[in-house]
């Protein structure tokens, strides 16, 4: 019964993300389902940067900006960058003793969360970047929960490219009105 709700939630999510094309509106409503759909309090989302393997923060919800000043300075050594190069989502079930991100565990004792995933944003074929949801009580992350945020993750990252690319398209069209 817990499952059949979780696929009507998704797909509730889904029809959302695809009834809308600003970028800003899309991201809100991506970190608002996903944290709803998973039962995460806070929520990231990374993008490559200019066909880079760099990433960079484009939206994130209930996070402090200590934080994200944190991540910013070090974003080469980021969990969702080995997600994105490993093309595998990432589980932190203990995040303040996890030795892979020893360098974050002072700022992740001040934020307070207990447990994060990295999902991974793939777009015709290509990790784009990462989605990052946090919990503020410890998790583990069964292979049905992963394989849930990952199919809301796939949603998400075509209506993140949708968003983009129509608005490349109304600055296209932007671009001779304002020259006349």
């Amino acid at each position: 019964m817990r499952r059949l709700s979780e696929l009507n939630r998704l797909q509730e999510a889904a029809k959302s993300l695809t009834s809308g094309m600003q970028l800003a509106d899309i991201l809100l409503r991506v970190a608002a389902y996903g944290e709803e759909l998973l039962g995460a309090s806070r929520s990231c989302v990374f993008e490559k940067k200019n066909d880079t393997k760099s990433l960079e923060i484009i939206f994130s919800r209930g996070l402090s900006n200590s934080y994200l000043q944190a991540l910013k300075e070090k974003t080469n050594e980021l969990l969702a960058n080995r997600a994105v190069a490993g093309k595998a989502p990432l589980a932190i079930t203990d995040p303040a003793n996890d030795p892979r991100i020893g360098f974050l565990h002072d700022v992740i004792s001040v934020e307070g969360f207990k447990s994060s995933l990295i999902i991974l944003l793939v777009c015709e074929g290509e990790a784009t970047g990462t989605l990052t949801f946090y919990w503020d009580i410890r998790q583990e992350f069964p292979e049905h929960v992963v394989a849930l945020a990952q199919t809301f993750a796939d949603h998400a990252a075509v209506a993140i490219h949708n968003a983009r690319l129509y608005g490349d398209l109304d600055e296209t069209e932007e671009a001779p009105r304002a020259g006349q």
